[in-house]
């Protein structure tokens, strides 16, 4: 297994319709077939591995921060089901 680890492409923040910014990160060619990863427990959008895959098969992996983590506002009180609906 492989120690290199390639930091966001890109990244960012939106606004929700609740006024919470979600922020995000983002590997891969910007024109590249989107795929959306969601990670769980407590972990926020900067995952870390090499991105080679990704730019291979043209995908552009974008990956949201939860809420309270990374550059997302929290969300006391809401679920993980609500995180979903952001």
């Amino acid at each position: 297994m492989s120690g290199r680890v390639d930091p966001p492409v890109r990244t960012g923040t939106c606004r929700l319709p609740d006024g919470r910014a979600l922020g995000w990160s983002e590997w891969g060619p910007p024109d590249g077939a989107p795929v959306l990863l969601c990670p769980g427990a407590a972990t926020g959008s900067r995952l870390g591995f090499g991105t080679d895959l990704v730019d291979t098969l043209g995908v552009r992996l974008v990956s949201a921060d939860r809420p309270g983590l990374g550059a997302s506002d929290p969300a006391p009180g809401r679920t993980l089901d609500d995180w979903a609906r952001d």
